[in-house]
């Protein structure tokens, strides 16, 4: 999975940097508490995290994660003192033998883009129709 935060530009607008740099510690939290263990999040920068589920062994167990995901996102977080939203937008690709890892989070940061085009705060599995290269 690839993960972007929606509006997190408005919170390090709002209440600066450090704040913002809390709300990303903060959410690296909630995506851990989520997951199942031997799964692993990292912070690709600024506000991208990617995401390994090695927990989900298929499309339907992979939807119900990016739904967790969507949920504990847009629970308020405590910037500054006083209550913050923001929500993500996720890109998944299931891996499979036969792709390379490249190949992988290429097709992720399509499916982002198309679940940050169609409002945000949602997910979009690859397809191949997504693909123009």
């Amino acid at each position: 999975l690839l993960l972007d935060l929606d509006g997190f530009k408005s919170v390090n607008d709002t209440y600066g940097h450090p704040a913002g740099d809390e709300l990303l510690r903060e959410f690296s939290k909630r995506l851990e508490r989520t997951l199942a263990n031997g799964d692993v999040v990292a912070r690709m920068g600024g506000d991208e995290f990617a995401v390994l589920v090695q927990s989900a062994s298929d499309p339907h167990t992979l939807h119900e994660v990016c739904l967790r995901i969507l949920a504990v996102a847009r629970e308020p977080f405590n910037v500054a003192d006083a209550p913050s939203f923001v929500s993500t937008s996720i890109g998944a690709m299931p891996i499979t033998d036969d792709i390379s890892a490249a190949e992988v989070v290429r097709k992720a940061d399509i499916a982002l883009y198309r679940a940050k085009g169609e409002g945000k705060g949602r997910f979009s599995f690859f397809n191949p129709e997504l693909d123009s290269g």
